[in-house]
């Protein structure tokens, strides 16, 4: 986990902040679950607009990372500052892959 907070993300943004958007687009859940387990609060908060189920839709093949965030209560029905769900975003941006595993991850935890 320290490697991932020592990583920068976005110029100036707050090392635990960087480390969790690291932690999203790492493909790891074992690391993202981790950061969930120590850093809660980092699952309300927007960058960018964008929900963290936003942005983890945004890295192709991150199936396991979407699924973890809806297992760990990340609301796929959240709207971005555009007024889109996460799987609206996946569809406009063509993410098939990401919009596919939401789909599943929503079907498999219905109270996402």
């Amino acid at each position: 986990m320290r490697s991932l907070i020592a990583l920068p993300w976005k110029p100036g943004a707050p090392d635990v902040s960087a480390a969790f958007e690291n932690a999203v687009r790492s493909r790891s859940p074992s690391i993202l679950r981790a950061f969930i387990r120590e850093f809660p609060e980092q699952m309300d908060r927007r960058c960018g607009g964008l929900t963290v189920l936003h942005r983890a839709v945004c890295v192709e093949y991150s199936a396991d990372n979407i699924a973890a965030l809806i297992e760990a209560g990340a609301n796929p029905h959240a709207l971005s500052d555009d007024g889109e769900t996460p799987l609206q975003y996946a569809i406009r941006e063509g993410w098939e892959t990401s919009a596919k595993a939401l789909e599943r991850s929503m079907q498999e935890n219905p109270l996402g």
